[in-house]
């Protein structure tokens, strides 16, 4: 049945890997939201006997803290992010030497390549293996006021005329980055409907062209067995975490990412299905033929043959981050997610979605009751995200000094 739990424990660190058929990872179609707000999508209807979208992302969320996204594709189009795809593997495959003049440290806002062994440690003890390249709204220095928006500013691109196998990296990379945000944007206001959030706009208003929006194109090297068997328990692809803005749009090429059961008494991580040492569900990306491969073949955009399909690039994650868990006083818990090392060579696509650095976050006066009184002090956006990052950045620095 496509509406079965379908489990097993093969996942990676003795996770659960879900099945694709597993009700968890049945598709919410997003062309079936309908908010006038929206432009185009107001004029879509969801089908017959289908619950509304806002209801089927509440109770998800409010059960996982995550659900699987079907985009549209004229929010984000497949043939894009399978270019972006493509672009990521070509740009981390460049010698160090070409992707050293865009260090992430030569930027006031952490913009650009983090090489491996430098992100920081999202748990303390840890050193993660990934590398990634970073980037968010495009701005010129002269554009803003650092004490109010400290998250715009200027990118650090690589250089295309040096690097020849990355050309229109910028300008493929900001694309999504820009279609990306129409979907941040969709996704807010179905939020604060699913969520019965006042006043109206209560995210919306808060989320200007300044707001905390990262992307992050992400790799995770293989490992062999001997290394696997080697690492010690601080060596992972990415620690355990909690993203600290509104919430997370995540694809991945293979298999890796985990989230761990808010509800479980025991913590146990689930193990989201994708390509793994079977070859199972890979995504090619976009190498001029508009084909993913997987376990079936089809064009980019076509149903799949099942309701989750790992190769399926119209297809996102979209988890709770740690302002949804304060907005909503709770009811919602932030998504916790990890990726361990694993013998394949990984690749997600990643944007982040925060408010304004300015925002004060605070449980919504819907979720206050004076049975239920506010359990989140208020703090601002930059606030929550620049304490978690020090903190992190701290983790890092003892765990490389105690190897």
């Amino acid at each position: 049945s496509s509406t079965s739990s379908t489990t097993n424990s093969s996942g990676l660190g003795g996770a659960t890997l879900l099945s694709p058929n597993d009700a968890r990872l049945q598709p919410i179609d997003l062309a079936g939201f309908v908010s006038a707000a929206d432009g185009p999508s107001a004029s879509r209807a969801a089908p017959t006997g289908v619950p509304p979208t806002t209801t089927l992302v509440r109770e998800a969320l409010h059960e996982h803290g995550f659900f699987v996204a079907r985009v549209p594709e004229d929010v984000v189009h497949p043939a894009l992010v399978g270019a972006v795809y493509e672009l990521s593997r070509r740009f981390h495959a460049l010698p160090a030497a070409a992707k050293r003049p865009i260090h992430y440290s030569g930027s006031s806002l952490s913009r650009g390549w983090v090489p491996r062994g430098e992100e920081p440690a999202y748990e303390a003890g840890t050193v993660s293996a990934c590398e990634a390249f970073d980037l968010a709204r495009e701005a010129e220095a002269s554009e803003y006021d650092t004490t109010q928006a400290p998250a715009s500013g200027p990118n650090q691109w690589p250089c295309e005329e040096t690097n020849p196998t990355i050309q229109h990296f910028q300008r493929t990379v900001y694309a999504l980055y820009e279609q990306q945000t129409v979907l941040s944007r969709l996704l807010y206001h179905l939020l604060e409907q699913a969520f019965d959030l006042t006043p109206p706009g209560a995210l919306v208003a808060n989320t200007s062209e300044h707001a905390h929006s990262l992307m992050r194109l992400i790799r995770y090297p293989p490992h062999s067995p001997e290394q696997l068997a080697q690492a010690q328990q601080r060596n992972v692809g990415i620690s355990a975490h909690t993203d600290f803005e509104c919430f997370t749009v995540l694809q991945q090429s293979a298999r890796g990412l985990q989230f761990q059961q808010s509800n479980s008494p025991d913590g146990a991580w689930l193990e989201m299905p994708g390509k793994g040492a079977e070859g199972e569900g890979e995504v090619e990306g976009n190498k001029g033929n508009g084909v993913v491969r997987g376990r079936q073949q089809h064009s980019l955009g076509q149903q799949p043959l099942h309701g989750f399909d790992p190769s399926d690039l119209s297809l996102a994650y979209v988890f709770a981050d740690d302002v949804l868990e304060a907005v909503t006083n709770g009811y919602v818990r932030a998504a916790r997610h990890r990726v361990l090392l694993t013998p394949w060579e990984r690749f997600s696509l990643v944007r982040f979605n925060g408010l304004n650095p300015t925002a004060l976050v605070e449980p919504n006066p819907t979720w206050v009751t004076p049975s239920k009184p506010p359990a989140y002090p208020p703090r601002t956006q930059y606030e929550m995200i620049s304490s978690e990052m020090q903190t992190a950045g701290d983790n890092l620095k003892k765990a490389k000094a105690d190897v």
